[in-house]
């Protein structure tokens, strides 16, 4: 019928990995995967210093526990996540 559809392939990739409770983030500013690591865990952070916000995220992780999803991004950047009293202490 000619008719053509376009998909947005990242668009499509995100969903897909949201719905099989998968974290993907790409280039994602960290206040950014801060706000979603709040969402899924209920889980409050604290930013001790301001200078972390500059870093971004780029990471596939099948992790469900927090504290295994803050020891693979310490692997990323020198951000160091201290998790006391349901609370994330995001230091640099």
């Amino acid at each position: 019928n000619g008719l053509t559809t376009i998909v947005n392939l990242e668009k499509s990739l995100e969903e897909s990995i949201w719905k099989n409770n998968v974290l993907y983030f790409s280039n994602t500013p960290l206040y950014d995967v801060l706000k979603t690591l709040n969402r899924r865990f209920n889980i409050r952070f604290v930013i001790e210093n301001t200078d972390a916000l500059e870093y971004t995220y780029t990471i596939t992780s099948k992790q469900t526990a927090i504290e295994d999803i803050l020891l693979e991004l310490e692997k990323i950047t020198p951000i160091r996540f201290v998790l006391k009293d349901n609370v994330v202490h995001v230091e640099l």
